[in-house]
């Protein structure tokens, strides 16, 4: 999945597991409830444990959902990654960055997604 987001986004983008009181305390230190980043993290432990695996997938499902993750990553994402004027939250989640004249420049980190 990240050598996908990789190729659509043009930007390296790594994937690295973290533990799981480290995603609970990142999303706690962005101002969220103690409460729902337990929720968010069960809900991550729970997947980890195969929650996902519960129904196999068929060839109708193909039929059924078409979109693959490189065409939701095309359609969704990297619109979504564009950077706007005056758009805080989008600049601060963007592998983009605009200079101090307006131009876009490519940071030199990379993305990295980050789960528990």
């Amino acid at each position: 999945m990240a050598t996908i987001v990789s190729d659509v986004l043009e930007t390296p983008v790594q994937y690295q597991q973290i533990p799981g009181q480290a995603f609970k305390d990142q999303l706690t230190g962005h101002g969220m409830s103690d409460a729902m980043a337990q929720g968010l993290l069960d809900m991550m432990i729970a997947k980890d444990n195969g929650l996902d695996n519960g129904i196999a997938r068929t060839p109708q499902n193909a039929i059924d959902t078409p979109t693959t993750f490189r065409q939701w990553c095309e359609g969704t994402l990297k619109p979504a990654c564009r950077p706007a004027e005056n758009d805080a939250m989008r600049l601060r989640s963007c592998p983009r960055r605009l200079t101090a004249d307006g131009h876009e420049r490519r940071s030199s980190t990379p993305l990295s997604l980050e789960v528990c």
